[in-house]
């Protein structure tokens, strides 16, 4: 079974291939708005993971000192 992790690694360095191949330093990419999009949802996909990983730590040393 090849893990997840691995198979995120070889599309991305595939992609990243293509997207180098692509385009030029010149002139920005064409999906240039596309990438800005989605860069912003992925740093709210962060944000919201950290914040979840807080309140669950901040949990947990609440029932750890019965507070």
């Amino acid at each position: 079974v090849i893990p997840l992790i691995a198979v995120v690694l070889i599309i991305s360095c595939i992609l990243a291939g293509i997207l180098y191949y692509m385009t030029t330093p010149e002139e920005p990419p064409r999906f240039h708005t596309a990438f800005a999009i989605m860069g912003f949802f992925i740093a709210v996909c962060w944000i919201n993971c950290i914040a979840t990983e807080i309140v669950v730590l901040l949990q947990a040393v609440g029932v750890a000192f019965s507070l």
